[in-house]
């Protein structure tokens, strides 16, 4: 992705789901999330990775937060499309965006990727008091926690 602005955060109807409860505790609900940052202002930028269940993301992975705000430098790898056409940059495809994504694992771990390499450079903003830094935060106390992931049961 060529760096032209970076995008934020908005959170899904499966940021609601009760397994990912302690990523926003204390975070609003609604409104943007990592709308700021040392790069291009953004906590969604430069290089970036999506939920894609036909890409390997697991079937009872929950898709929490999704990107806004991507402009036209921002392009799918090369790998996705095979010639260049109008429709493929961050304005027009809705495949180029990063996704914040969990799921738990095998043996009681579980996986937290907020699918955007310009996430880190939003924490320290506004003195490291930010919806970016709470999330990073409850997630890295959660990961402490002695107890168990439980991968749910699948229907």
């Amino acid at each position: 992705m060529i760096n032209d602005t970076c995008g934020y955060y908005l959170r899904t109807v499966e940021s609601e789901d009760a397994r990912a409860a302690f990523i926003f505790e204390g975070v609003a609900r609604d409104g943007k999330l990592g709308d700021f940052g040392f790069r291009y202002n953004g906590a969604v930028g430069s290089e970036i990775d999506r939920y894609d269940l036909e890409l390997g993301t697991p079937p009872h992975a929950l898709r929490i937060a999704t990107s806004e705000g991507l402009g036209a430098g921002a392009l799918p790898t090369p790998e996705e499309f095979r010639t260049v056409v109008d429709g493929l940059d961050g304005t027009q495809n809705a495949l180029v965006r990063a996704d914040m994504v969990f799921f738990e694992t095998a043996n009681g771990g579980a996986v937290f990727a907020t699918g955007s390499i310009t996430f880190g450079m939003s924490l320290g903003h506004n003195n490291y008091d930010n919806n970016i830094s709470a999330i990073t935060l409850n997630v890295v106390n959660r990961f402490r926690d002695p107890a168990p992931f439980v991968i749910p049961a699948q229907d």
